[in-house]
């Protein structure tokens, strides 16, 4: 068998059918979410949150860098504290699933992740910075996951796909997004 990934096809009006049919596919995905409040609302939730997060991070590398004189191998320890938090929060998303509804997570992560950012903007140290990474990937957890059953059981099957792609592109473009949103910011 084969295992190479599958190529782009060579033939030009196969390849602009393959795009009119992606394209295609991603409307009808929009428009069935634009259909519907009950996907829309975690998703908007989750996009939003990424945008925040994404701003957050780099600022964050860029106090790490400017004010404590760190250089690049210590945004490992940014990583490694978020990376740790989402690992946790992970773990314990299913126990808060089995107490609280969803809904009710997403809520309290927010609350719980937008304390700590307002808390750490009084005391920026390497500790209070690396503190929030780790509860900004804890918090993350407790609302991706709800956030993406939410969405799962609020799609019909035959739309499901169409709508994680939209879902998907919207989530990965608040990141590239963030970045750009905190260029203005990088000199405050």
């Amino acid at each position: 068998s084969d295992l190479r990934p599958e190529l782009p096809p060579e033939d030009p009006a196969l390849l602009r059918h393959e795009l009119r049919r992606v394209a295609f596919e991603l409307r009808d995905g929009a428009a069935h979410l634009l259909r519907t409040p009950r996907a829309i609302g975690p998703i908007t939730s989750i996009v939003l949150d990424q945008l925040g997060q994404g701003i957050l991070v780099t600022l964050s590398l860029v106090v790490f860098r400017d004010r404590f004189g760190e250089g690049v191998a210590s945004f490992s320890n940014l990583v490694g504290a978020g990376g740790i938090g989402v690992l946790l929060g992970v773990l314990t998303v299913g126990a808060l699933e089995d107490r609280l509804a969803k809904p009710r997570i997403v809520a309290g992560a927010f609350a719980i992740g937008g304390a700590a950012m307002v808390a750490a903007v009084w005391v920026v140290t390497e500790w209070s910075v690396l503190l929030l990474s780790f509860v900004v990937g804890l918090t993350f957890a407790w609302k991706k996951i709800p956030v993406d059953t939410m969405v799962q059981q609020a799609i019909p099957d035959g739309y499901r796909g169409r709508v994680f792609a939209v879902y998907d592109v919207a989530y990965n473009l608040s990141r590239v997004a963030a970045a750009f949103l905190a260029i203005p910011l990088l000199n405050a």
